[in-house]
């Protein structure tokens, strides 16, 4: 990933297709906040798991087939009229059929 600095106006302009007016104001407090008080990188990850923490990329490229809809049981899910999702407690959202499949 490249970090490229752009002007207020720029990116004002580039966000105002999908945020609308909301954009200026985006770029005038939250943008502009993390320039003016940065946030530190935390060793508290380490601290409460006793492993260091990992990239998103890394995370991704381990969980990828919860979003592919693959178990790792390798039963295939269903999407019928009498499913329902609901969310695990590891936070992926995970498909219930009425049915008992």
């Amino acid at each position: 990933m490249r970090f490229e600095k752009v002007s207020r106006d720029e990116a004002v302009s580039t966000l105002a297709p999908t945020m609308g007016a909301e954009a200026e104001w985006y770029v005038d407090t939250i943008l502009a906040g993390s320039v003016t008080w940065p946030v530190q990188v935390s060793p508290a990850v380490e601290e409460i798991t006793g492993r260091p923490a990992t990239t998103f990329a890394d995370w991704a490229a381990q969980n990828a087939s919860a979003f592919r809809g693959n178990s790792r049981s390798g039963n295939s899910r269903s999407r019928g009229p009498r499913s329902r999702e609901r969310e695990s407690r590891s936070g992926f959202a995970t498909h219930v059929s009425s049915s008992g499949t």
